[in-house]
């Protein structure tokens, strides 16, 4: 139900993709500081049913790379009316985390002294904006794309 996608990301990391070339492939720019060492292994997918409603959800993300990243979600995806649906594309000044309690938060920034964080709970295939929380950055499960087989 994603292989499309997960078909352009392998691509995107196996020939390290640029700024153009990721924006036009509709893919989050973050993966350019996933780039050093092998983008393969650096750079993940993994499948949940986040809201339990037995549809697995789409997460892309850091495993490894630039700090910058670490822990990152870069998209996150739904399948929805039979097509897969882009919730959260991850930007530089605007990145996507998972929480243990799979609150989603958007660690945002305007400049060094001006930072936001809005938190999101996941229903039903819909975002809700909710009230912060307290809550740690979990590291997901990722499978690597090195071991992506198309």
């Amino acid at each position: 139900m994603y292989k499309d996608i997960l078909d352009v990301y392998a691509q995107a990391l196996t020939n390290n993709y640029g700024g153009e070339e990721l924006i036009g492939s509709e893919i989050s720019l973050l993966n350019m500081y996933c780039y050093e060492g092998n983008a393969l292994d650096n750079v993940g997918y993994i499948f949940l049913d986040l809201d339990g409603d037995g549809t697995m959800e789409l997460f892309i993300g850091a495993i490894g790379g630039d700090e910058f990243v670490a822990n990152a979600v870069f998209d996150f995806y739904t399948y929805q009316d039979g097509h897969p649906v882009l919730l959260i594309d991850s930007m530089e000044r605007a990145r996507c985390y998972i929480c243990d309690d799979n609150t989603l938060v958007i660690d945002g920034a305007n400049s060094a002294f001006d930072t936001e964080y809005s938190c999101y709970s996941y229903a039903n295939g819909t975002l809700t904006e909710i009230e912060p929380v307290e809550s740690a950055y979990q590291q997901l499960d990722y499978t690597p794309f090195s071991q992506y087989g198309a």
